[in-house]
């Protein structure tokens, strides 16, 4: 499945979208939003640095504001190996 990745305004952030439509916002590796067709926006319930805190506002922010659910971080990661998994394309 292709997908591209980009990076958020010059943060260490990268947004990754799917062919599927879904997205993942990464601060550097580690994914700490979502959006997922079906289900909506989500973001970690983990507490982890100003930083990242200022990326995931970006994101929501060029996203429109949407209405995101806290989910545990662990569904992120999990998330992110299923999508990661579906990926067979290039890079952009």
């Amino acid at each position: 499945m292709k997908h591209t990745r980009k990076r958020l305004n010059s943060m260490n952030a990268w947004t990754h979208k799917y062919e599927n439509g879904a997205e993942m916002l990464l601060s550097y590796i580690t994914p700490v939003a979502a959006y997922i067709p079906g289900l909506g926006f989500m973001e970690t319930d983990r507490k982890w640095s100003q930083s990242t805190s200022r990326q995931i506002t970006a994101w929501k922010k060029r996203m429109g504001y949407p209405l995101v659910a806290r989910v545990p971080q662990e569904e992120l990661n999990n998330w992110l190996q299923k999508l990661d998994g579906l990926k067979f394309g290039e890079q952009a």
